[in-house]
């Protein structure tokens, strides 16, 4: 009989990976934003904290972003930023706030 083929890999293209904690390098990203973000939000919050964080590869990178904004509140935020060749450009694409510190981050 023929060979069988290896099983196709867990994770494929596209999909979002594993939420980990926040780097200074996602910090920055949040940071280059930060007015446009409170604005969505109606304001500056008490707490500004980026905790965690989740990628997805497309044409560029999203980034899922975990915002502390209080003792248990948290806004998550979908940051886009574009491929080299088109100047790695940031922009805030979509957020989700008022929600539980707890909340996992998924995609939306």
């Amino acid at each position: 009989p023929p060979p069988s083929l290896p099983a196709p890999p867990t994770m494929s293209c596209g999909s979002l990976k594993p939420a980990q904690p926040a780097t200074p390098e996602v910090a920055d990203i949040v940071a280059s934003l930060r007015s446009e973000i409170e604005s969505q939000l109606g304001g500056a919050p008490l707490v500004f904290e980026p905790v965690e964080f989740s990628t997805q590869v497309v044409a560029g990178t999203n980034f899922f972003v975990k915002i502390k904004t209080g003792d248990t509140s948290c806004t998550h935020v979908r940051i886009f930023r574009a491929l080299p060749c088109h100047g790695s450009a940031l922009s805030l694409h979509s957020l989700q706030k008022d929600l539980d510190l707890t909340a996992p981050l998924q995609h939306f």
